[in-house]
C-alpha cells in the first residue's frame, strides 16, 4: 500500500468486511491504521510493528484512518501479505496478536540489515510463528543489486497442501464452505465488530 500521502480529511476508510481461511500480516514503513475486528479488538498498527489476524472460520475487521490524523497530513506505505491457511487449520478459531517494533529481531547479514516480520530465518525468531514454515528463508537469497538505499521484502515458505479457491475476501480449499461464507454475510450471520456497527462492505453480486 502507498507510499502515498492523504490530504487533511482523506485516508484509509475500509468498512468492516469478513474474511475466511486465511491470515494476514500487516506491517507499515509509514503512516497508521486503526484495526478493529470481531473479537473486540481496537488498535492502531504504527511503523516497525506486526498485526497478525487469523480469520479461521470467520473474522470481520475495519481499517480506518483515526480521527487524530484525518486532521492533517499523513503518509502511508506498508504492505499486507495474505496467506492461505493449512487445510487442517481453515476451520481454527479467529484470532489476533499485535507485536511493537521493539519485539521483532533486527539484525545485520551481508551488509544488509534485516526485520524478522513473521516466521523464522538466519537463526532468527520473530514472536508471531505461523502455521506452516511461510516466511522461513532456506539458504542464501539471491543476489539484488540496487543503485539506491533500497526496502526488499523477502517471502519464502513450505507449498500449499492443495489448490485454494479466492472469492471475494474468502479463501479455501472447499467451494461448500466458500458458499456457506456467503450466504452467512449476506444473511448477517457474522460477528459484528464493535464500536464500527454502522457501515459495513455488502456481498458483491457476482
Amino acid at each position: 500500500m502507498g507510499p502515498v500521502t492523504f490530504g487533511s480529511g482523506k485516508g484509509i476508510n475500509v468498512h468492516p468486511h469478513p474474511h475466511i481461511g486465511l491470515a494476514t500480516v500487516t506491517y507499515l514503513f509509514d503512516g497508521a491504521i486503526l484495526h478493529r475486528d470481531s473479537l473486540g479488538t481496537e488498535l492502531a498498527i504504527e511503523p516497525g510493528a506486526v498485526n497478525w489476524m487469523v480469520a479461521g472460520h470467520g473474522i470481520v475487521h475495519s481499517e480506518r484512518t483515526s480521527e487524530a490524523d484525518l486532521a492533517r497530513n499523513v503518509t502511508m506505505e506498508g504492505i499486507q501479505a495474505w496467506i492461505s491457511l493449512p487445510a487442517e487449520h481453515e476451520e481454527t478459531a479467529p484470532g489476533f496478536c499485535h507485536h511493537p517494533a521493539d519485539a521483532l529481531p533486527v539484525f545485520d547479514r551481508g551488509g544488509v540489515r534485516y526485520r524478522l516480520i513473521a516466521g523464522t530465518a538466519f537463526g532468527h525468531e520473530a514472536p508471531v510463528q505461523v502455521f506452516s514454515p511461510i516466511f522461513y528463508l532456506h539458504g542464501e537469497a539471491p543476489e539484488i543489486a540496487a543503485r539506491a538505499d533500497s526496502r526488499i521484502m523477502l517471502l519464502g515458505g513450505a507449498a500449499l497442501d492443495g489448490d485454494r479457491i479466492i472469492w471475494w475476501n474468502f479463501v479455501s480449499s472447499d467451494t461448500d464452505r466458500l458458499e456457506a461464507a456467503k450466504t452467512r454475510w449476506k444473511s448477517g450471520g457474522f460477528d459484528i465488530v464493535p464500536g464500527d456497527e454502522a457501515e459495513f462492505i455488502p456481498l458483491p453480486e457476482d
